[in-house]
């Protein structure tokens, strides 16, 4: 196992400790979420939806998905709707390769399909909600750009936002404060930081409850708006 960087012990002691993360298997969560690149993409926003991530493995189920009361459901390598009674209405392999090629890259740019939102909202909470046991994940490389700074290069067999990423933690608690950057799958320029504005808590742990995503600008700092993720964590529990 590699050893972890003071900063990044300092995290995973403030969510709970290293047992806890490795010997749960799941974060079941309430969660509403709107904002701009909901509209840009043409996508219902998600309210008072259930998700479910597993901890060891990229795997997100989401009740409901649509105004149907289908199912979402998110893996590294493909993305399904699924009706109540357990039937695939429809299905993607390889989701992540046509968001970048062809025909199928250039439509969305424009728009997005429901499947397309199972995938992102798919790979994105399972990043966010695990985030102290990809502290303790061999495939991810962690450094320490500073005190209470982190970077991680995510290789590629992992869904993600993009390779690096940056995330900063509030140094009297070392709990995250703003996690830093570029949501491929939207574009290049989809430069993002994600701030904490405020956590909740289970049974005494901390978790994240209120996050909203700006610009980053070039300087690095965060812009007001526009706000283009906007996320409420009604509920959460670790299992």
């Amino acid at each position: 196992m590699t050893k972890l960087t003071g900063t990044a012990q300092k995290m995973l002691d403030a969510y709970g400790g290293e047992d806890l993360w490795r010997n749960s298997t799941k974060i079941d969560a309430l969660v509403s979420v709107n904002g701009w690149a909901f509209r840009l993409k043409r996508q219902r926003p998600f309210r008072e939806v259930q998700v479910v991530s597993r901890i060891a493995n990229p795997v997100v189920d989401f009740k409901p998905i649509d105004r149907s009361h289908n199912f979402g459901v998110f893996t590294a390598n493909e993305t399904r709707i699924v009706q109540g009674d357990g039937q695939i209405r429809v299905r993607r392999a390889e989701p992540r390769a046509q968001f970048f090629y062809g025909v199928a890259g250039l439509r969305r740019k424009l728009w997005w399909d429901r499947l397309d939102m199972v995938y992102f909202a798919g790979y994105a909470f399972w990043n966010y909600f695990t985030l102290p046991a990809l502290l303790l994940r061999e495939d991810i490389y962690w450094r320490e750009l500073s005190p209470n700074v982190l970077a991680a290069t995510f290789p590629d067999s992992l869904p993600t936002h993009c390779r690096e990423q940056v995330f900063h933690l509030a140094p009297n608690t070392g709990l995250l404060r703003r996690h830093d950057y570029v949501a491929d799958v939207i574009g290049r320029r989809a430069v993002a930081a994600h701030a904490i504005q405020e956590h909740g808590e289970w049974k005494g742990l901390p978790y994240p409850r209120r996050r909203v995503v700006t610009p980053r600008r070039k300087d690095g700092s965060a812009a007001k708006g526009p706000v283009l993720i906007d996320i409420t964590v009604h509920e959460w529990r670790i299992g």
